[in-house]
């Protein structure tokens, strides 16, 4: 950020041609974290492809250089507006469609809980997927069809 104290009207130029606030701040450099605060869990190390890519959605969030399984959201400085962001990161990175409101009623919000949660909304969502395919496939046969497999399943 030095050069953009030593030259104010870069940093107005660079500000005013990107749109995007995470695009302002990767470009001044802001991307520097902060080391993981002290707090009431010790850091466990995240043990999975998805729990690698929580923490790291939450380290970038939260400019922290580590986040481990089971630290706070809360514990390490976020917050509703941060948790919003989060929604829009998670809906990125697993394809799943997350209510706000689950972040605010797990028992902890930890990145353990979180992937938990995930992989309940993505199962549900397969689930619901395949039923409406089924649905689909139901819809597109004749009555014969349907009384002939009907007959098939019986036996």
């Amino acid at each position: 950020m030095s050069d953009f104290k030593k030259n104010p009207s870069k940093l107005t130029q660079l500000t005013a041609s990107l749109q995007d606030p995470e695009e302002i701040l990767k470009a001044l450099g802001s991307e520097a974290r902060q080391p993981r605060p002290e707090l009431s869990t010790a850091y466990v190390a995240p043990r999975t492809q998805e729990e690698r890519t929580v923490a790291e959605i939450w380290a970038r969030l939260l400019g922290v250089e580590r986040v481990g399984v089971n630290d706070d959201f809360f514990e390490l400085g976020g917050h509703s507006m941060l948790a919003m962001q989060l929604i829009s990161r998670l809906r990125d990175d697993f394809q799943v469609e997350l209510p706000v409101k689950v972040l605010f009623t797990t028992s902890a919000f930890t990145v353990a809980e979180l992937v938990r949660v995930i992989d309940q909304y993505c199962i549900q969502e397969a689930d619901e997927s395949a039923m409406l395919k089924l649905m689909d496939e139901i819809d597109s046969l004749s009555d014969e069809e349907v009384q002939a497999l009907l007959a098939a399943e019986d036996q």
